[in-house]
């Protein structure tokens, strides 16, 4: 893996730019007993928002491999920041950086040095030499956490399948609280779809905490995503944010059809 860190001049403004790397579930396929699959958009409830109980998609922030956090720090040493407690090798960190260019307005991509470009174009694979390239151990622990006594026979049954990344446009909007205060964010969002038995999706299905969405919840989630939205009222008053995935998404590029699995 080249490096992903050079020197920078001093002499110009400095930014902070948030990185934010997730793998996170699309969709269930499910699996009945005479082999027929039928595909069924998913979330899971997480913190409340604004008092309204806020369902997201299955998964999380990947965790950095111990060589590319190593490298991460050697390049940018004291202007690189990483999560605390059980996210500390989380793909989610802050870079300090001068600009490449005076700004002229807001930072965009095109204000940043070379050094830092070349993160984001490094974190925009799902390369096992970088992340963890599944979404199995975020899945499997918060399946485990809705208490319905699967077994792990069970949870191994459940089989994640890499679909494809996408990355929303480069913002200064904070979009969590995680990134609030950045001057920029770079996010991507690699996506799996899992496939399941039939009698293991519903036991799922008893958790009010996993909600499988419905024709009504696609249905407003589209029509907040055209309104440029980055969450949507469901029928019943709850929240379905941003990082679920039942269509395309206008202002979002698809980045990479592959996912590297090459080990060094």
């Amino acid at each position: 893996m080249e490096r992903i860190g050079l020197s920078q001049p001093e002499e110009l403004p400095s930014a902070e730019v948030y990185v934010s790397i997730a793998n996170l579930v699309r969709k269930f396929i499910v699996v009945g007993e005479a082999g027929v699959a039928t595909e069924h958009y998913v979330a899971i409830r997480g913190k409340d928002l604004e008092g309204k109980p806020r369902y997201q998609a299955l998964g999380g922030g990947a965790k950095l491999t111990a060589t590319a956090k190593t490298e991460l720090e050697n390049s940018f040493g004291a202007n690189i920041r990483f999560r605390d407690g059980e996210e500390a090798d989380d793909a989610r960190f802050y870079i300090t950086t001068p600009l490449a260019r005076p700004a002229t307005g807001a930072i965009s991509p095109a204000d940043l040095p070379e050094s830092v470009l070349a993160v984001t174009e490094a974190f925009s694979a799902l390369d096992v030499r970088v992340i963890e390239d599944s979404v199995d151990r975020e899945l499997k622990e918060e399946i485990s956490e809705l208490d319905l006594g699967l077994s792990g026979d069970e949870l191994e049954q459940m089989q994640a399948h890499y679909e494809t990344s996408v990355c929303p446009p480069e913002t200064r909007v904070s979009n969590s609280g995680r990134s609030k205060g950045a001057d920029l964010n770079f996010r991507v969002f690699h996506l799996f779809d899992v496939t399941v038995p039939q009698a293991v999706f519903e036991k799922l299905c008893l958790s009010d905490r996993f909600r499988v969405l419905s024709k009504t919840d696609m249905e407003a989630f589209r029509q907040a995503t055209e309104s440029r939205e980055t969450k949507a009222v469901a029928q019943d008053d709850v929240y379905l944010v941003e990082n679920l995935f039942p269509d395309e998404h206008p202002d979002y590029s698809r980045i990479t059809s592959e996912k590297i699995s090459v080990q060094e």
